[in-house]
């Protein structure tokens, strides 16, 4: 629930390619709440990472070539991407916590209980919402649009995440996050008409620096353990 609502009134606020280029905290957040959530621990050197993260964030922020949107509706927009990133990150290392339990939960049945606990708490938010709108009519490209989303986005990509986490663990799993901009920047650009300036370049060069520390710190933390 947390996800969804801060991910998609993000996205209403701020531009598709800086959202994408956010997202990729996750595997930072992900280590770092593997602290107290799985025992791991954290270094200096995992803290740089943090902190050179963190600085290619300001610069997607601050120096967006997306200049029409202002400025305080991008902030707005950027801190409610970054608290979504959060809460996947959380949701990976409760994945893994979930997977060690030894009661052979299969990654089908972990995305069934996400997808219905998550629906009973999104509800009423939706309920709220919409009262006293009219029922709304979805042309038929905004129904293929809600499939693709409720089919490929969330049950095929949270089926395959969660099995990728048991193979490989949460931290190597989130690292493929790094995808996402590539395509997020790409897709605004083509199907928003976004622009793409250096500025997201370089914070994207941050965060790729920040993240590939912490991820590497957090693998020989764990090889140490």
């Amino acid at each position: 629930m947390a996800y969804q609502l801060l991910f998609m009134h993000g996205m209403s606020w701020t531009a598709a390619g800086d959202a994408s280029l956010i997202i990729p905290m996750n595997p930072v957040f992900t280590a770092l709440l593997a602290v107290p959530m799985l025992g791991q621990k954290i270094s200096a050197r995992m803290s740089l990472g943090l902190m050179i993260g963190i600085s290619g964030v300001a610069v997607v922020v601050g120096w967006s070539p997306n200049s029409e949107i202002p400025l305080e509706h991008r902030i707005l927009g950027d801190l409610m991407i970054l608290f979504a990133a959060l809460s996947w990150a959380a949701t990976s290392n409760l994945t893994k916590i979930m997977l060690s339990w030894g009661r052979d939960y299969s990654a089908l049945e972990i995305v069934v209980w996400y997808s219905a606990t998550g629906w009973a708490l999104l509800s009423p938010w939706v309920i709220a919402e919409n009262w006293g709108s009219a029922i709304p009519n979805p042309s038929t490209a905004e129904w293929l649009t809600i499939a693709y989303l409720g089919v490929v986005s969330t049950v095929l990509s949270y089926v395959l995440f969660a099995k990728g986490i048991e193979v490989i663990g949460p931290t190597a799993a989130s690292s493929y996050v790094f995808l996402v901009p590539v395509f997020g920047v790409l897709g605004g650009w083509l199907l928003l008409g976004e622009e793409i300036g250096a500025s997201m370049i370089l914070g994207f060069a941050l965060i790729v620096v920040g993240v590939t520390e912490v991820q590497r710190e957090s693998e020989r933390l764990s090889d140490v353990s």
